[in-house]
């Protein structure tokens, strides 16, 4: 009502709600607002309700080759997983090999799959998820939103990973590595949404242990294997970069030959290492010699 005298000669009906006309739907038409809550209720256990989405394909090819990657994660545990994928014709099998393995793992079975309309939308994914009894599930086309756990698991996972390639100055070809880092990482990471538990303890039913990460970027230095000359460095310098998905080994980028070596034999020099601690506060051990001498003792007395 602020501007009800702004002018004179056209009274205004504010007592009915105006009517829809086409020009104004086809002019202002935006996106319908998506409400920010699941729909349905929360799965109860591992692998009764699986979010997919296929990412790509990515600006740069990886070192490794690959173009896409397609993220998934369990609704009960939010445990994430990310497969890198060379062809957009690789996901159904990568997918199929997943979750034989995850089922197996868990003597869980997946129930429930949702995806986008997009390469798993196809004959033989139908049949597949008919003969495993899993429903498979799609959003409203062109509308990510409806598969917002999954598009916020990508967004998460690519800022990490973005974050750490920064942070070890490493090549965007680079990016799988970073990106299963960050997967990795977020199923040790506790939230709020899963009672301040991580994804690690509702999927394995114990809390992981923390104590062989290393910080990101970090001087890593591998020692050389096999037999070292005594004369000669007995490993070379390094900048951890990941951990070893499969085994209880580092995986370190050596910029000089552009290689990522896995091994377990790494020393690290983390950025709290090269701070100053007190080791015994407020002691100051004097020096007792004001000219250093580089004379040897003599192996004849002086007469």
């Amino acid at each position: 009502m602020g501007h009800a005298s702004a002018v004179d000669g056209m009274p205004i009906d504010l007592s009915l709600a105006p009517l829809k006309c086409e020009p104004c739907v086809l002019s202002k038409q935006v996106h319908t607002h998506v409400p920010l809550v699941q729909e349905g209720e929360k799965a109860t256990k591992c692998l009764q309700h699986v979010h997919i989405d296929l990412c790509g394909p990515m600006p740069i090819t990886s070192r490794s080759g690959y173009r896409y990657s397609m993220n998934l994660i369990d609704d009960f545990s939010g445990y994430p997983w990310t497969i890198p994928l060379k062809l957009k014709s690789n996901t159904f099998p990568r997918l199929c090999s997943w979750q034989c393995s995850v089922e197996d793992q868990s003597n869980e079975r997946v129930c429930i799959y949702t995806t986008d309309n997009g390469e798993l939308k196809s004959t033989a994914m139908h049949e597949w998820c008919e003969s495993r009894g899993t429903t498979h599930q799609f959003t409203a086309p062109h509308v990510s939103a409806h598969n917002g756990k999954c598009e916020h698991l990508h967004l998460t996972l690519m800022n990490k990973a973005r974050f750490m390639s920064i942070a070890c100055s490493a090549p965007p070809s680079f990016w799988d590595e970073f990106l299963s880092t960050a997967a990795y990482l977020s199923t040790l990471t506790p939230s709020t949404s899963l009672q301040n538990r991580t994804p690690f303890e509702l999927w394995f039913s114990h809390k992981p242990d923390l104590s062989h990460l290393r910080e990101i970027g970090c001087q890593a230095y591998v020692l050389f294997e096999g037999h070292t000359p005594k004369i000669q460095a007995h490993s070379f310098h390094c900048t951890l970069i990941g951990y070893e998905p499969h085994a209880k080994a580092y995986h370190c980028w050596h910029p000089p030959s552009n290689c990522i070596i896995s091994s377990f034999n790494v020393s690290f020099i983390e950025s709290h290492n090269t701070v100053s601690h007190s080791f015994h506060p407020g002691q100051i051990i004097p020096s007792f010699s004001s000219t250093p001498s580089w004379d040897t003792p003599s192996s004849v007395s002086p007469s």
